[in-house]
Formats: C-alpha cells, structure tokens, sequence
C-alpha cells in the first residue's frame, strides 16, 4: 500500500500570522483651525484631548504624534492615543470627521499653553 503525502508548494500563498502593527499617526496642525478643540473628561479631569480633523481619522487606539503649530509662531509637541473617531460619510450627514486624541503627559504648563492656544475647550461626559 503506497503511503501519499502532501507537500507544500513553495508558490503557495500564506497570511502573516499577524498583521504589522499601525505605526503612529504624525500629524502636523494649526491651532488656529476652527474645527480643532481641547476637550476634558468631566468623569477624568486628568483627561485632557485634542480633536483632530480629519476624513481619515486612524482607528481607536492608534498611538499620535501631534505638532501643533502656535498663534504668532512656536509649536507644542503633544503625543497619545486615539481615543475616538467620528468618520466621514459620503451622504454628507457627518460635518465634523476627525478623532478625538487622548493626550499623555501633560504638565500644568503644557495644559495651560495648549488651552491658550485652542479657540475652543469642551466638556465631555
């Protein structure tokens, strides 16, 4: 009785056993665009984030690296995570696409200088 065995064919395809990670998301912005705004966590005031304009937000979790650019010069370094997305929609029912990115690392005077430099503070529940 003649035993087969298959072998693997050196042409055939195989899936990564995992995907790369997403590297982090390097924006550069303008505080003075009418759409970025400071928000705070009133359940966490320690959570301070930036919403991101943006039609291709990354996905929840994704590590950011924000240089944000200050009124009359200068630039603020901020980095964290995406924390939330509102996607863009193609029937138009979205005005505001972006994410919201939770940031770490704050001291008192970077949160006060990002705060001055952002037109809009919200609180979030």
């Amino acid at each position: 009785m003649a035993s087969t065995t298959r072998e693997r064919s050196s042409s055939s395809p195989e899936l990564p056993a995992r995907l790369p990670p997403e590297g982090p998301w390097r924006l550069r912005i303008n505080s003075e665009e009418p759409e970025i705004f400071v928000y705070v966590d009133l359940d966490d005031v320690a959570r301070v984030g930036l919403f991101v304009p943006s039609r291709e937000p990354r996905s929840a979790g994704t590590r950011a690296e924000i240089s944000l650019l200050l009124p009359g010069g200068g630039l603020l370094s901020l980095r964290g995570a995406v924390q939330w997305i509102n996607p863009w929609r193609h029937s138009g029912d979205n005005i505001n696409p972006g994410a919201g990115v939770s940031l770490e690392g704050l001291d008192g005077d970077l949160r006060e200088r990002l705060v001055m430099a952002v037109r809009t503070l919200v609180f979030l529940r």
